[in-house]
């Protein structure tokens, strides 16, 4: 449907992951066939106080023990089946109350990728192949990446789906071809731009000035985190300007970025699709990028 990736980078969010085997996913972020109902409820408190909470797996795990990562804060906790609603109690009072529970921390860095065929098959078909190629890379390269299979992540027609924490980017149609160069760039510490869905915490249109400003600085070998500091919002929603500050190695500068917006029309997945039930939303497209002359600001050109 000529859908941009970029805009999709959602908002910032503590993340709780829950270890699930994949075969028990029903249809749900979080919910297994095999779950109890009071667990489910619990789960649902936990995203009601503002967790994100998606269940993970990978094969050869042992479920005999379920884990719950929460990787914003660096810790790990783990519970036999018949503890599990103990451990989830104390999570809704706080990480502090959880603390019996502590089994160690969490990995420097976390790869999340989407192979929900429950919610849409595409997670499954795409995010297979994505997940395969990462696992492959990832022990290739020595990386140290702690890889999981993940429930859904939001944006099945962008399959296949990977995010990484703690610091959250969430990248979409990822292709085994893609993954190498998505973690390069990961270890590096820097968005993988072609699959990049935007910076978390800004709004679309933002996200879509600011990869814009990231294309423009890495055309010109610049590694430097363009910051938004104005949006002019006059002729919005049809367009707006957004102005970026950044700094790299000595060099500084002040970046204006013209954006415009289309209205879309588009499916949320394959079921949808089949079915004809679409929807419409905006979707920004960069316009022009422009170095604005600043006496703060050393341009670089």
């Amino acid at each position: 449907m000529g859908e941009p990736l970029v805009g999709k980078g959602g908002i910032t969010q503590p993340h709780l992951l829950l270890t699930w085997p994949r075969r028990k996913w029903a249809a749900h972020i979080f919910v297994a066939k095999d779950m109890s109902d009071s667990i489910c409820a619990q789960l649902e408190a936990l995203r009601e106080q503002g967790w994100r909470v998606q269940l993970i797996d990978r094969r050869g795990h042992d479920h005999s023990v379920r884990r719950v990562l929460a990787p914003m804060s660096g810790q790990e906790y783990a519970a036999q089946e018949p503890e599990l609603p103990q451990l989830l109690d104390a999570l809704l009072d706080g990480e502090t109350a959880a603390a019996p529970w502590r089994s160690g921390t969490t990995a420097e860095r976390l790869l999340l990728c989407c192979t929900h065929g429950k919610v849409d098959r595409c997670c499954a078909k795409f995010g297979n192949a994505a997940y395969q190629a990462i696992l492959a890379e990832n022990n290739a390269r020595a990386y140290g990446f702690d890889v999981w299979e993940s429930s859904h992540v939001g944006g099945c027609r962008l399959a296949a789906n990977v995010v990484t924490l703690p610091v959250i980017r969430r990248y979409g149609r990822v292709t085994p071809e893609t993954v190498p160069e998505l973690l390069a760039s990961e270890i590096a510490g820097r968005p993988y731009l072609p699959c990049f869905r935007g910076t978390t915490g800004l709004n679309p249109a933002e996200q879509c000035a600011e990869l814009a400003a990231r294309q423009w600085l890495a055309e010109r070998e610049l590694e430097a985190e363009p910051a938004v500091v104005n949006v002019d919002t006059a002729n919005a929603p049809e367009e707006v300007q957004v102005t970026l500050r950044w700094a790299s190695e000595g060099l500084e500068g002040v970046l204006a970025v013209h954006c415009q917006s289309r209205e879309l029309t588009g499916y949320s997945n394959c079921e949808d699709l089949a079915s004809g039930e679409s929807f419409t939303a905006l979707a920004w497209r960069a316009v022009s990028v422009t170095p604005v002359t600043s006496p703060e600001a050393r341009l670089w050109c």
